[in-house]
């Protein structure tokens, strides 16, 4: 669809095409041109949508641009504190804001091996299967719904196309660095941040989303197949197995769980 201020173009296009058109001449008249007050009305409100979403996408930009000024800020000072041996490794993302300021201003530090904890849990976090929709007391595993033998997984169809591809397994916004191109991405989520990377798959599956998400809309700009919603898809599929992706039905079939490498 049209971006941004072509929306307006095209509809002014078509508000044109059918006033041309003589059954639209005659309802004007049957209904003492009511039809015309509902035409404008319906003009003022697609102006004011796109005028929102000019707004919601510059927010998001000047979002990303703080975030990103953060994070240059956020790994010099890990570079510093590496240098002056106040960090053992490369892992200020295991740190809370207190202790990085504390460190910052030359108190004591956190030790290797509760970052290594740390660390360790985060992975177990990012790995560890999705919960249930609804459970009492502990979450019970065994109440999800098994796909992982499936050879066909199915959620929303967000984006319209058929694409066939190896799949790529991305856990993380660092862990995009492994993709390439006309690989299937398949994820838990996405965020704007992501973005890059929708310019690197040829398709995109994820656990979360439906069609109005931002992995769904990026994929239309975008000309992605997508299936979202796919329940246990990191689990479910194998990085390097072919699978075809149908955005316009909203399946994933496995083509062949042996994998291209």
């Amino acid at each position: 669809m049209p971006p941004g201020s072509a929306w307006i173009d095209e509809f002014s296009r078509l508000k044109a095409q059918l006033s041309s058109d003589r059954r639209w001449r005659r309802m004007r008249v049957l209904t003492g041109q009511v039809v015309d007050m509902r035409l404008r009305w319906l003009h003022r409100q697609v102006e004011e949508t796109v005028g929102f979403l000019a707004l919601r996408e510059r927010a998001k930009n000047a979002l990303l641009v703080l975030g990103g000024e953060e994070r240059r800020i956020v790994l010099e000072s890990e570079r510093r504190l590496i240098a002056s041996r106040q960090l053992p490794t490369a892992s200020i993302d295991y740190l809370t804001d207190s202790e990085l300021e504390g460190m910052l201003y030359g108190n004591c530090g956190v030790d290797e091996a509760t970052l290594e904890r740390r660390k360790a849990a985060a992975l177990e976090s990012m790995t560890a299967g999705p919960l249930p929709d609804w459970f009492t007391e502990h979450p019970d595993a065994a109440s999800i719904p098994d796909v992982i033998n499936a050879d066909r997984l199915e959620g929303w169809a967000a984006s319209p196309g058929r694409v066939t591809g190896p799949v790529r397994i991305v856990r993380s916004l660092a862990d995009g660095a492994r993709l390439k191109p006309g690989e299937v991405m398949v994820a838990h989520a996405t965020d704007p941040s992501w973005t890059p990377l929708f310019l690197v798959a040829s398709g995109i599956v994820l656990e979360m989303g439906g069609p109005l998400s931002h992995a769904a809309i990026i994929a239309r700009e975008f000309g992605l197949p997508a299936v979202l919603n796919v329940r246990q898809a990191t689990r479910a599929l194998s990085e390097g197995e072919i699978v075809l992706v149908d955005g316009s039905l909203g399946i994933v079939d496995r083509i062949d769980p042996g994998g291209a490498w």
